[in-house]
Formats: C-alpha cells, structure tokens, sequence
C-alpha cells in the first residue's frame, strides 16, 4: 500500500498523533486530540485545493470551494455534502466531529489542565481516520501498526552505546516529524516526489530565510548519522559525539515548532491593556504562513461556528527602508517578542491593529492618549495608563 505526494501530509499528522495517543502520559492525551483533529482539518483542505485530475476527476464550482475552504466548520460542511452526494456511508457524524473540535479548542485556549477523556480520543481517532480514508481511499490503520510497530522495535544490545544509538534515532525522527508539521504549517506546497529531510530542509530554509543556516551542517551531519544506521547498523561516530549531536537535533525541533506558531500573546495584552482588550477574543498569536507573517486573532463567534479567525499580513511593516519589522526568517515567537518591544500605542492604532484588538471604547482611548487624533504621537506609550481606566 502506497501513499500518493499529496496524501502523505495529512497521513503524517495522523501517524504524529496516533503515537501519542498510545503514550500513557496526560500530556500524550492533549497532543493526540490536536493532531487528530489537525489530520481531519488538513486532509479536507488537501482534497479540496488539489487539481480534479488527481482527485477523481472531481470538479467543484471556485465559489464553493472558496467557501468551504474559509474555515474549520465550512470544511465540515463539505466533508458532509461529499458523503452525502455520493451516499458514503460515515461512521463519524458532523456534529461528532464539531463537538471534538470544541474540545480541542478548550484545551488549546483555556491553558486549565484538561486531560482529554479516552472515548473522545478514540472518537477523534477514529473520525481521522474515516475522513482521510473518504477522500483518498486509503485505509490506513495498517500503515499506523506498521509505523508504531517499527519506531517501538526493541534493540537486542543493551548497552550504553546501543542506547545512546536509540536516543539519536529517536532524536532523528523526532526532527523529522516536527519539519513535516512545521513546513505543512507554513502552506509549503506538497512536492510532487516523496522527499527526505534533506530535501525537504532545503525547501523550508526557501522560506524561513537565513536563520537557519546555522543548522545546515547539524542536519548533514545527522542525516549522514542516521544513513550509516540505516545500512550498517553502526556508526562511526563515539557516543559523546551521539550525545552532541541529539542536543542539537533537540534544538533544531524547538526551533522548528516555534517556527510557525508564537505563544499566545493574550495574558500579555491584557495586563498591558487590560479592559481595553476586545473580551471575545480567545487568542492572539504571530503565525508564519506562504513566507509572510500574520497576526492572528481568535474571536469567540455565535452560533453554530465556535470560533473566527482573523489574519493580518504584518508584511507592510518596516523597521528601516530595506528591512521587514516582522521578517518571516525570524521564528514566529521572535516577532511576537518585538510585537512587543517595537509597536507603541500610537503605531497599533494607525495601522489598525487596535480597531482589531480593543473594545469599541478602548480603541477611542487609545486613539486619543496615544496622539493619533491629532496626528502626532505622544511618546512611547506601550500600556494603558492607570488613570485612564474605563
């Protein structure tokens, strides 16, 4: 059984999440209910944006698909109109998958704890893996043995350079498994070819820039590493140089899962503005995406649709002439730190930033304390003065 390019991405998200959530931990819990519902989100985005040649011959009217692609419960809308058209049976209900998502976004935005129950990930689990089965046609539950079976091999030789082999290897896949999602995460265009990770890092360093030329001899050299295991068994390499070589691919994965998302800013922006901060947004994040930065906005929306996101491309910003204030060859985290640092009270405001992040009442404040109004700033102010409460 062979993946098809374009079936691989969403397949590594459920093959990320499923070893999870065969972990024992709390923390396995959480990951494996944001990878499932990931897998399902981004296996619908997939089917929905490629040619017809490579889906059937499936044809659907730009408008439509531009509506169903605009976010998470339109894409459930389609997955419903599709099995329901072409009268696929569905062990997975809509509104199944809609309560899972919600979970998801308790757990992602709330920070409280929550522990995912074991029928919700089975649940999850098992809708992942209906949703990818109905748009390509693969049933890939014997792939997932297949995988987990071999990450989990035990190694006969127990000794204390068999285990510092293990701990690379482990190192290695983690590295790349988080290059897939990271890229993936980005809006990297699924290659026509299966690639390695040497390909595929080269195609992301395309993107992220210059940053991270610093790691371009690390993961030659593990790469290189993980090849004389693969085919001999062996490496020439001592276990002190193992044991560097696992810290630094510890560093590239760090580096890589804060590459595309920042922490949320929320908590901060509160205690800057405090009750200036519009109450329905759930978070606020940088986010990299197609090479650009974006801030990113969740609101709490009515109805049916739990949530709304907003994007706003930061790419007009300068900090001189010739240099991007939030350059995407930063990691996202970096530009979230300079949100901070770089954008006072007057700036937020005049390029509209506020009008998206504070209350109606707030953003008339910030207009008039920080000079906006009259078309001059008033200094560096970068929180809300204490006398100005509303």
């Amino acid at each position: 059984m062979k993946l098809s390019a374009w079936a691989r991405g969403p397949y590594e998200l459920i093959e990320h999440a499923e070893s999870h959530y065969r972990g024992t931990s709390d923390v396995d819990r959480r990951i494996a209910l944001i990878g499932f519902d990931n897998a399902i989100e981004v296996a619908i985005t997939t089917y929905l944006q490629l040619n017809p040649k490579l889906r059937g011959g499936a044809t659907f009217p730009k408008d439509d698909v531009q509506k169903w692609l605009q976010n998470y419960h339109t894409k459930i809308e389609f997955f419903e109109y599709f099995t329901e058209t072409r009268d696929i049976p569905i062990e997975s209900s809509t509104a199944e998958i809609i309560w899972y998502h919600m979970l998801r976004n308790e757990l992602y935005h709330s920070g409280n704890g929550m522990v995912p129950e074991l029928h919700n990930l089975d649940g999850v689990r098992d809708a992942a893996i209906e949703v990818f089965q109905t748009f390509f046609e693969i049933d890939v539950t014997p792939l997932l043995e297949a995988s987990i079976t071999a990450y989990a091999k035990p190694e006969k030789d127990d000794s204390e350079h068999s285990t510092t082999q293990n701990k690379f290897l482990k190192s290695y896949i983690a590295f790349e498994r988080a290059l897939r999602a990271s890229a993936l995460a980005i809006g990297m265009e699924a290659d026509s070819r299966a690639q390695g990770s040497v390909r595929l890092w080269g195609r992301f360093k395309e993107q992220a820039g210059e940053g991270v030329d610093i790691y371009d001899s690390i993961v030659q050299n593990a790469r290189k590493t993980r090849n004389q295991f693969a085919h001999t068994g062996i490496t020439e390499n001592t276990d002190r140089e193992l044991e560097l070589l696992i810290n630094q691919l510890d560093d590239i994965v760090t580096y890589l899962q804060s590459y595309a998302f920042s922490f949320d800013l929320l908590t901060s922006l509160k205690e800057r503005y405090k009750d200036w901060v519009e109450p329905n947004i759930l978070s606020v994040r940088i986010v990299h995406k197609d090479g650009k930065a974006f801030l990113e906005v969740t609101n709490r929306a009515s109805g049916l649709y739990d949530e709304d996101i907003k994007r706003v491309d930061l790419n007009f910003i300068h900090a001189d002439e010739d240099e991007l204030l939030f350059s995407p060859s930063r990691r996202a985290q970096e530009n979230a730190d300079l949100f901070f640092d770089e954008l006072d009270l007057y700036s937020m405001v005049m390029i509209g930033i506020a009008d998206l992040l504070f209350t109606e009442e707030g953003h008339k404040q910030a207009i008039r304390l920080s000079g906006a109004d009259k078309g001059k700033s008033k200094g560096n102010i970068t929180r809300r003065p204490e006398e100005s409460s509303s």
